[in-house]
Order: C-alpha cells, then sequence, then structure tokens
C-alpha cells in the first residue's frame, strides 16, 4: 500500500520498513518487492547488483514473480546493457537486511533438510519395528518366516535410519552456527 499509495500516501521508507520485515519471515513475495524497489530506485539508489539479489533470493524462497523478474533484468541486463550485468554480478550488495535476510532463507532451508532427514530415519525406524514384532500372534507363512528370521529383516532399515540421522548431524552444527550468526529482526 505504502509502494504504490493506495488508500495512502505513497511512502517508500514505510513500504521498505514492512517489506524488510516480511522479508525476514520469507515471503517471496516482499524479497521480489524490495528487488522491483532497487530496479526501479523507489525510496533507494537504484541499484542492479542489489535487486539481482533480492530477486534471487525471492526465486529461492520460491516465488513465481522473483523467478520472472531476475531472468527479466539479468536478460534485460546481457542483452541490452552489455556489460553492465557482469558488474551487477561480480558487485554483491554488502546491505545488512539483505544478508539478514539471507540468512534467515538458509535457517529455514537447514531446518527443512533435517526435518526431512529426520522423518526419514523415524520412517525406517518404523519399518524396522514392523519387521521385529510381526510374528505377534500370528500363523500364517509370512510370520512364521520373520519370526525364524529374527530381527535380520530389520538390520537394513536400522542401518539405513542411522544413516539418515548421521547426514543430518552437521546439518544441524551448521544450522547452530548460522543461528549464532544471523541478527534478528530490527
Amino acid at each position: 500500500m505504502f509502494q504504490y499509495g493506495t488508500g495512502v500516501s505513497v511512502d517508500y521508507d514505510q513500504a521498505l520498513t514492512w517489506y524488510y520485515r516480511a522479508a525476514d519471515q520469507g515471503n517471496g513475495d516482499a524479497l521480489n518487492q524490495l528487488g522491483w524497489m532497487y530496479q526501479y530506485g523507489q525510496g533507494v539508489k537504484q541499484d542492479a547488483g542489489e535487486a539481482l539479489a533480492w530477486y534471487q533470493l525471492s526465486a529461492d524462497e520460491g516465488s513465481p514473480q522473483g523467478y520472472n523478474n531476475l531472468h527479466s533484468l539479468t536478460s534485460d541486463l546481457k542483452y541490452q546493457r552489455g556489460a553492465e550485468l557482469q558488474n551487477a554480478i561480480n558487485e554483491r550488495p554488502d546491505d545488512p537486511a539483505l544478508r539478514r535476510a539471507r540468512g534467515w532463507h538458509d535457517i529455514r532451508f537447514l531446518r527443512a533438510q533435517i526435518t526431512g532427514l529426520e522423518s526419514d530415519a523415524v520412517a525406517e525406524d518404523d519399518i524396522a519395528d514392523q519387521l521385529e514384532h510381526m510374528d505377534h500372534g500370528k500363523k500364517d507363512f509370512v510370520s512364521k518366516t520373520f519370526k525364524a528370521m529374527g530381527d535380520v529383516g530389520a538390520v537394513k532399515p536400522r542401518i539405513e535410519a542411522a544413516k539418515y540421522r548421521a547426514e543430518a548431524a552437521p546439518l544441524r552444527e551448521k544450522l547452530a552456527q548460522l543461528e549464532s550468526q544471523t541478527p534478528a529482526s530490527p
């Protein structure tokens, strides 16, 4: 509303404040709009490198608009402005808000990876538990076969569960490091 003056006066400072807050929470639309404001110099100094960085982060969060604007600006810089694309890519913006938003994006991504690995480990443990307890009170051929095998059938799922947990361990360390380095939202 503040960016475009919808129901209020245009106020780029207010728009930036709200977009930064939403960006810290991974809102792809807010990340995209920050890229737009930098691309067109709305309330900030026009900066193609900064716009590319915000669009990239928006695309990384899954925003179709961020993805489209990233590719549109990249094409524009590449084909219409020649060397400006390389300059924009080489000049990595040192924007504290962008660093913070990137940090929170990386934290969310790592948490999702860890959750996925832990979920896979739990699923493998469930399979192993089912295989270990398959014969309880049953007299059919399959149950008798598993009873004769003992816990051998559960070995592979237990190994897989341990593998998933081992993959999650370094991600947890990286997550703790990122969380300690990423500043809180203002």
